[in-house]
């Protein structure tokens, strides 16, 4: 389950749960990510190319919270952040959708927070595509050559990395790519 850099958990959700929790984000309307909000590189261009909806995970508890003890897990025993185990009802997640149609994609960046009190130390993907897609793959590099985390590509499969690595999601080419993204954080490095 582990590769340099990476845990990952395949079809750790069913399809029936991935159905289940895109239903449930669907009936509410959540708010989308302002244009304020968005990525930008250090010219400030804006590098992410997708619709987005914060949502809050209180809703999602009962399909999420196995996943949540698992990357908590996952944490204690191979990486050891110091993170603020807050209870999943007080998370908010990014529901990505990246569509074909307009080639969405997002461009290389690490994950962090310009609060100066906490940093972002662990970042969790999971696939709520309830179909392929092709495209949309998710590329990391944090030494050598930049490589795809392939593992990524089933519907309901999660994958957890240390959010300081970059990163990126390639252009959808076909169909759409659906995925929640967590963001676990803790006190600042030191």
């Amino acid at each position: 389950m582990s590769k340099p850099n990476y845990w990952f958990f395949k079809k750790i959700l069913s399809i029936k749960e991935v159905k289940k929790i895109n239903k449930l984000i669907n009936r509410k309307k959540y708010p989308a990510e302002p244009d304020e909000y968005k990525a930008r590189n250090s010219k400030g261009e804006i590098i992410k190319f997708l619709k987005t909806y914060i949502v809050k995970l209180d809703k999602f508890k009962k399909q999420l919270n196995r996943l949540y003890q698992q990357v908590l897990m996952t944490n204690r025993h191979h990486w050891g952040y110091d993170l603020f185990e807050l209870p999943i009802e007080e998370l908010y997640g990014h529901y990505n959708i990246y569509e074909s149609t307009t080639n969405d994609t997002y461009d290389w960046h690490v994950d962090s927070t310009k609060n100066s009190y906490v940093d972002i130390k662990l970042t969790v993907l999971i696939n709520l595509s309830e179909k392929q897609f092709e495209g949309g793959d998710l590329c990391m590099h944090e030494s050598g050559d930049p490589f795809i985390v392939h593992e990524l590509k089933e519907p309901g499969s999660m994958v957890i990395f240390k959010s300081y690595i970059r990163h990126t999601v390639t252009p959808v080419k076909k169909g759409t790519r659906k995925s929640l993204t967590v963001f676990l954080e803790g006190p600042k490095f030191r």
